[in-house]
């Protein structure tokens, strides 16, 4: 592996970790959404 074949794929490496990372932003913001849902349905149904 050439040097520019090494930098171009640990480029693309951190380019990833940096997609997972903002998924895994993404999905604990809608995970917290869904439960904030879950506790209005569930007081609605209670009243």
């Amino acid at each position: 592996m050439t040097p520019e074949q090494f930098e171009a794929q640990h480029q693309l490496i951190t380019q990833m970790r940096e997609r997972l990372h903002t998924l895994q932003l993404a999905l604990e913001a809608a995970t917290v959404c869904l439960e904030r849902l879950e506790q209005i349905s569930q007081h609605s149904q209670n009243n």
